[in-house]
């Protein structure tokens, strides 16, 4: 060994320069200032500025030399050929396409503030290039670009160098180890046996000891690492941890904790880290092809949030839905939580909202029931639209939403395992609100949020003009006086059907008049008209409730519509239900040419019954019915059509009389047509002797100035089980839009009424309203409660002066809603008969409260706050007054209750409302039904007589004071 010099190798060098760095940091480790972990994204090159077209705004970062970062970037997607570009010289247009951050090279669609990361395509660099901006290709147009400037330096991957020790521990070595960017770093040619009894990547301070941290290896696990021979390995730090992090990260190397060994490691200093490339975590998406050329659905779940991207082959107007299923297990469409995009086919403008499907059936945005944007439910809007466009026939959007948002309306997106969703393809009515889908889901489809699985082909548009669609040609009828029609429903046809017939989109459901889609009716002046309803008469299930009336507006749906909208309206025929039955089929009607050959396609079925028995509609024709008025549904919009009003002999001759009969049932045909003869199961019952209801003692209730029920009425028969109930009045729902049972039987002389209960002045002659006596009954006064007909114009509408249910209000100790006056302190009972089963219509619990309208358990939240309530709510057995007469027809109250009987059953019984009156009453409160509004009115709360002795007093003190002072001077 004498006179020979140690001339250590590269890599021992290396080794006792990594052990002194490491020695001198454990002293030094406590002094050291660590540069602050980067938060930006890369390194900024410039900025758009503000002179720029079609509103190009943003930050361009260098990534490295083949990634950007445009952060915030903005552009309205207008122009038919921009790029992001990378230009190569002076000359706007020497360059080269940069992909977009899909890494298509197609043209950019609209960008609403986002933060896109674009790679350069494989063999290309930003080594020569001058400028990054937006260029319209085909026009040559700048629209906006950021200069490069000389010298820049790009941020780049930095070598640390060979690694591993020698003598080799294990045969660990890499012939380099590369800091790829802030996260990541790459083992190249990486060696190791595989022999070590728990070797792990390993970072922390100083060198690698037991304190330190493990990181996992590629295949995301924190097990002991594999064998390696010869590999490039790219090891990646958690999400918390930043590699120019100085005070955590000091070194990268192998350490075994069984044997407490290091394998080897490599220091990391801040020069080494400077300007390295900010690492950006990647988005992978998953796709699912949900209709073959029409519906794709990618996504992206991006921290608490998910990215969705809609792909489709739409009409303009038409939406796509997509979301979570209403159920854990199935595909079910109520329930569902799926947000609803489309282009306004008016604005051209895209939309994306938020939607809870609660029912089957239409929305009632004055009820927030049926397929309603969850805003209209009392939830938010949680749904963000990120970006669309329409091109080449496809139509793109991207959208963002929370995987758990906290609303009440929405439903948390697992991202992990099989989740059944819903999806469909529908058009948007004139509201705004989404119709019925003509295309979903079939049977049960379940997505993996958590999976990249991408089985998607290229969405492609049509090539060419598409055929028009025309809409098919429908006879209209020319029915006879006293002519039966049915009227059934049936799929609206699309655009062959309801949409190009009306000329707009209706709900997916229509009127099929003696089985006809939407048939234009002529009718003369003076003629009576009977539709048989088959629409469904059970209110509980909205989908399938559809009551029929005549009405002078286009859209219909009465019920739904606010007060404003209600006072334009003006109903000819009152609202009638009947059984359910519909035509259903599965073919798509836009197949075919005429209806004669789609309608061949379809059954009629009666779900709920082997013998459903129709609602009668009769109809008689007022001379001063307008020229046009319209057959629609009361509780839904986009029903019907027109009808066309004629004077006598100017009906022009049918060219088919076939058709304008109702049909006969074919084999298919479970409904049973009702013999002309079976109205007259509508008359009154002969009255018996007695009357079934409890009523207190004559003289309990002879100081409320008004006789008892008893005194008139006597028992009829059993409540009619066949719902034939005879309605005299139009009918019109309240500003909830709460409906009650509706009658099964309408005659109807087409007196028109508007939303605010007065008759329309150029329409109808004026008619003066009851005179009701009021009630002052005595302190501890007992008062039995009625329900009866609401009285027309002559009652509920003429007393009150608006428009009340057009069915039944109470009768107060027989009395159509009197006053009543009643005293502060007093006690007072009132016997109630409103019915007192919920599953039952009418059911009516009796209240009083500061409320004008009533109706507390249909009003929404907000309106229930402002209400008072000053009793609770009282059911009893139902005993209701019912008649067949016009009530308009009588000038006193007194002559149309002698056409009335009561209705009740053997041994009713009624429930007890007992109330005491404070001294905080207000001097105005209502008796009211709590199920519904409109039934009742006015009670007056006064001192009692006592404070009205007193006050009299003390005046006529005063006056004989007064008197006598000249004579006491």
């Amino acid at each position: 060994m004498e006179g020979r010099t140690f001339r250590p190798n590269g890599l021992q060098l290396r080794f006792h320069r990594t052990f002194f760095m490491a020695w001198l940091t454990k002293f030094v480790v406590f002094f050291a200032v660590a540069p602050a972990v980067q938060s930006q994204p890369g390194v900024l090159i410039g900025s758009f500025g503000s002179q720029t077209l079609h509103g190009v705004a943003g930050e361009i970062y260098a990534i490295n030399q083949t990634a950007l970062y445009v952060k915030g970037f903005l552009y309205d997607g207008a122009a038919p050929d921009a790029h992001f570009f990378a230009g190569t010289s002076d000359t706007p247009g020497e360059g080269f396409v940069i992909p977009d951050e899909n890494g298509l090279t197609s043209p950019l669609l609209s960008y609403s503030n986002e933060d896109l990361l674009i790679r350069l395509s494989a063999g290309t660099t930003l080594e020569n290039v001058t400028s990054i901006s937006v260029y319209c290709i085909s026009f040559r147009a700048l629209f906006g670009s950021v200069m490069i400037p000389a010298n820049f330096d790009y941020p780049a991957p930095r070598s640390l160098g060979e690694f591993g020790f020698s003598p080799r521990v294990h045969n660990t070595h890499a012939d380099d180890v590369i800091i790829l960017n802030t996260r990541q770093f790459r083992f190249v040619n990486l060696v190791y046996d595989g022999r070590g009894p728990a070797a792990y990547f390993w970072t922390g301070l100083g060198t690698p000891d037991r304190n330190d941290r493990q990181i996992s290896h590629p295949l995301g696990s924190l097990g002991i690492l594999p064998r390696y021979n010869g590999d490039d390995v790219v090891v990646t730090f958690p999400p918390d941890l930043s590699i120019t992090d100085t005070s955590s990260v000091q070194f990268i190397g192998i350490w075994c904790v069984a044997a407490r060994q290091n394998f080897g490691h490599l220091l990391i200093t801040a020069e080494d880290v400077a300007n390295i490339p900010t690492y950006i975590e990647p988005i992978t998406e998953g796709c699912m092809v949900l209709l073959d050329e029409e519906f794709h659905i990618s996504w992206a779940v991006m921290g608490d949030k998910i990215r969705l991207t809609f792909r489709g082959v739409v009409n303009s107007g038409e939406y796509l839905a997509f979301g979570v299923s209403g159920s854990d297990s199935i595909t079910q469409m109520v329930g569902s939580d799926v947000t609803v995009v489309w282009m306004d086919s008016e604005t051209n403008q895209p939309r994306a909202v938020d939607y809870s499907l609660n029912a089957y059936s239409q929305c009632e945005p004055n009820t927030g029931r049926g397929a309603c944007p969850d805003v209209v439910q009392g939830g938010s809007e949680d749904v963000t639209l990120v970006r669309a466009k329409v091109r080449d026939g496809v139509t793109v959007f991207v959208i963002e939403r929370p995987l758990s948002s906290g609303d009440q309306t929405d439903r948390t997106i697992p991202i992990t395992g099989d989740v059944p969703i819903s999806w469909g393809i529908g058009g948007i009515n004139p509201t705004g609100h989404v119709a019925k889908h003509h295309t979903r889901a079939t049977g049960t489809v379940t997505v993996n949020f958590g999976s990249t699985d991408n089985s998607c082909p290229e969405l492609v548009g049509p090539t060419g003009t598409p055929a028009p669609i025309d809409p098919w040609v429908i006879q209209p009828l020319y029915p006879a006086n006293n002519s039966v029609m049915t009227a059934h429903i049936g799929p609206a046809g699309r655009r062959r059907g309801y949409q190009g017939i009306v000329g707009q989109i209706g709900w997916g459901f229509t009127w099929y008049i003696n089985e006809t889609i939407i048939p234009e009716i002529y009718v003369e002046r003076g003629n009576t008209y009977t539709f048989q309803v088959y629409g469904g008469d059970d209110e509980s299930f909205r989908g399938t409730y559809h009551p029929f009336y005549i009405s002078n507006s286009r859209d219909g749906g009465y019920d739904q519509k606010t007060p404003d909208e209600r006072v334009n309206e003006t109903i000819y025929a009152s609202p009638v239900e009947g059984a359910f039955c519909e035509f259903v089929g599965d073919d798509d009607p836009e197949q075919y040419a005429t209806f004669e050959e789609y309608r061949a396609t379809l059954t009629l079925n009666c779900p709920t019954t082997a013998n459903p028995q129709p609602g009668v509609l009769r109809w008689t024709v007022a001379e001063d019915t307008p020229d046009t008025v319209y057959y629609q549904c009361y509780q839904h919009r986009f029903f019907g059509w027109e009808i066309h009003v004629t004077d006598p002999q100017t009906t022009p001759e049918p060219t088919s009389t076939a058709s304008t009969d109702a049909p006969t049932s074919n084999s298919t045909d479970p409904q049973t047509t009702p013999e002309p003869t079976s109205t007259a199961s509508t008359d009154a019952p002969t009255s018996s002797s007695t009357d079934p209801q409890t009523t207190p003692e004559p003289t309990s209730t002879a100081s409320t100035g008004a006789p008892t029920s008893s005194s008139t009425a006597s028992t009829t028969i059993q409540p009619s089980t066949s719902n034939t109930t005879v309605a005299t009045g139009g009918t019109s729902a309240n500003a909830t839009g709460s409906s009650s049972s509706r009658p099964t039987e309408s005659t109807d002389a087409s007196t028109p009424r508007n939303a605010t209960g007065s008759t329309s002045s150029t329409v109808v002659p004026t008619v003066d309203a009851w005179v009701i006596e009021p009630l002052y009954p005595e302190r501890d006064g007992v008062m039995t409660v009625n329900l009866g007909p609401d009285g027309g114009r002559k009652g509920y509408q003429g007393i009150v002066g608006e428009d009340g249910r057009g069915d039944l209000v109470w009768y107060i100790n027989g009395t159509i809603i009197p006053e009543i006056h009643v005293e502060r302190g007093g006690t007072y009972k009132f016997l109630v008969y409103g019915g007192d089963d919920v599953m039952s219509s009418p059911f009516h619990p009796f209240y009083i409260t500061d409320s004008p309208d009533g109706g507390f358990i249909s009003k929404v939240s907000a309106k229930r706050k402002a209400e008072k309530l000053y009793t609770d709510p009282v059911e009893g057995a139902l005993c209701k007054y019912i008649g067949k007469e016009t009530p308009d027809r009588f000038a006193t109250f007194e002559d149309y209750k002698g056409t009335l009987q009561l209705d009740c059953p053997q041994n009713a019984t009624a429930g007890v409302l007992e109330w005491t009156v404070t001294k905080e009453t207000p001097d105005t409160v209502y008796y009211q039904s709590y199920q519904q509004p409109y039934l009742g009115w006015k009670i007056h709360v006064t001192s009692g007589c006592s404070g009205i002795i007193i006050s009299s007093w003390i005046a006529l003190t005063a006056l004989v004071v007064g008197s006598a002072l000249p004579y006491l001077q």
